[in-house]
């Protein structure tokens, strides 16, 4: 349970940052070996799988602030890496934004709602 800015209790559950950190880890490590051997298309479709079963997995309801975080250390550590491919620099951030509306990333969803909760207690 969390406090919402109105000063009720706001019920939902949070990712564990040494969770996410650990997801964020394990992929930094894998885009970095990945980011020549694989082709830009099929680096996207690796990174938007990790996206969909990070979102199935953690998507329950109170956490989208979390998902949110999590997706956007995805598209900075992609970048990062996209840029290391060569000696010159592949993207600016604002070139990079315009690939992303080419090729958009899954947004974070949550699928699992309060009703889980309530369930629970029951």
């Amino acid at each position: 349970m969390t406090r919402s800015r109105r000063g009720g209790i706001r019920l939902g559950r949070k990712t564990i940052g040494k969770r996410m950190r650990r997801k964020l880890v394990d992929l930094n490590d894998k885009l970095r070996k990945l980011r020549n051997v694989l082709p830009f298309r099929e680096l996207y479709q690796h990174i938007c799988r990790v996206l969909k079963g990070y979102y199935n997995y953690f998507g329950f309801a109170g956490n989208y602030a979390t998902l949110n975080k999590f997706v956007y250390a995805i598209k900075r550590m992609w970048f990062k890496w996209l840029n290391r491919r060569s000696q010159r620099k592949s993207f600016n951030w604002a070139e990079f934004e315009a690939l992303l509306l080419r090729y958009p990333l899954p947004k974070p969803r949550i699928l699992k709602g309060y009703g889980w909760i309530y369930a629970a207690t029951m």
